[in-house]
């Protein structure tokens, strides 16, 4: 069932994300003694990254980070998610090496989505990849992960697919090519959590809320908690 919370700002929702983050990884360690959660990229989730690495207390030995999605370029690139959490939150907290897993990016988009895919099924074996909490933002499209409108990996049914979002002229300028989880996967998820901010999204996320529009964020529905946490220039109410 869809969860909606409107806080007043940017900094509302991040504290707020911040709290549901930590919650999760208690309860998580506490019941399987593990937690794993995939990242995502953008403004709103790099506050939340750099608050996260001045915690102290958090078991930073039993989560094991993985990535939604990312861009097809070297994790050094400007333009990677693993660069970008690496720079504000693995950098600086005493997460161990071994629980950070980013999209691999060496041979061909292809192979190395099969890789992840293979990476995870490592993971869960011998269950099928369900992620404890998955991260997630909307575009101003209605793009959530590498899932963009009009693509065909919002039809794949593996657990990683490779995406080219040809009809987003600035998706395209960051990377043309980029990996993701497809909706079979984000819809395993124990909790998948979106962060939104901006009154750029307001009217495609009012449509997202209510199911219509046909919006890649409108389909991610998982067999877990679905919760939104937005501020109040992304809400329909502001007006």
């Amino acid at each position: 069932m869809l969860h909606l919370e409107v806080l007043d700002t940017p900094e509302a929702v991040t504290e707020r994300a911040l709290e549901v983050f930590l919650t999760t990884v208690q309860e998580a360690v506490q019941k399987q003694g593990r937690c794993s959660v995939a990242l995502c990229g953008g403004s709103t989730p790099q506050a939340l990254y750099a608050q996260l690495a001045l915690r102290s207390g958090v078991p930073w030995a039993q989560v094991h980070f993985f990535f939604g999605d990312d861009r097809y370029v070297p994790h050094d690139h400007p333009n990677s998610n693993y660069r970008m959490v690496q720079e504000v939150l693995f950098s600086k907290a005493p997460i161990p090496l071994e629980n950070i897993h980013p999209m691999p990016t060496g041979k061909t988009a292809a192979e190395d989505a099969q890789a992840y895919a293979a990476t995870l099924a490592d993971y869960f074996r011998p269950e099928p990849p369900r992620f404890d909490l998955i991260l997630l933002g909307m575009g101003n499209d209605g793009h959530t992960a590498s899932l963009f409108p009009g693509d065909e990996s919002l039809e794949a049914t593996g657990v990683v697919t490779v995406a080219h979002p040809r009809l987003s002229e600035e998706a395209i300028a960051t990377a043309p090519v980029r990996l993701t989880f497809t909706f079979s996967t984000l819809n395993q998820a124990h909790k998948v959590l979106f962060l939104i901010t901006g009154k750029a999204k307001q009217k495609i996320l009012a449509q997202v809320l209510k199911g219509e529009g046909g919006f890649p964020a409108g389909r991610v529905r998982p067999l877990g908690e679905l919760l939104f946490i937005i501020d109040r220039a992304a809400s329909s109410a502001s007006d």
